[in-house]
């Protein structure tokens, strides 16, 4: 768990870098980054999540596994095992926060990538898609307004 975290917090450094020098500015502050080292925040914010859910990705409900594949395998490196724990920024445009950060499944976050919540509503398992957005709701209930329309979400 501690070699997921620290790697996972450098890449989140890493991607607000990487973010910066395509042009491409993600709103607010990192508020993981910490001492070098220290992933305290991390591990409290993952911590607060399992209280919620338990140890499963929220959108997939399945159990989150923590195994480390070393194995190179060309240009993309290690084959990836959709089950370990990914750190997924709900909306692509904020940066990691408190509000921001779920802790999902590699499969899930690199399924949705990139997607709109529109193509997300017609493309993904209706029951995943509900969980997404209903998560992301909960959290970010003043961008609702962005979604009306949008989705159909059980009735909802």
């Amino acid at each position: 768990m501690r070699t997921f975290l620290l790697k996972m917090k450098g890449n989140m450094k890493m991607k607000g870098k990487t973010s910066l020098g395509r042009g491409r500015f993600l709103t607010g502050d990192n508020e993981f980054q910490d001492e070098k080292g220290c992933y305290d925040k991390l591990q409290a914010h993952y911590d607060e999540q399992i209280d919620i859910y338990g140890p499963i990705c929220p959108i997939t409900q399945r159990e989150f596994t923590f195994i480390r594949n070393n194995e190179k395998t060309g240009c993309g490196g290690a084959p990836r095992i959709i089950t370990n724990l990914s750190n997924d920024r709900l909306l692509n445009e904020h940066h990691y926060t408190k509000q921001n950060l779920l802790f999902t499944s590699v499969g899930w976050n690199l399924t949705r990538v990139n997607f709109s919540i529109k193509d997300m509503s017609r493309l993904m398992r209706k029951d995943f898609f509900n969980r997404y957005m209903e998560i992301l709701l909960e959290r970010f209930p003043d961008k609702k307004y962005m979604f009306n329309g949008e989705f159909e979400q059980d009735g909802k």
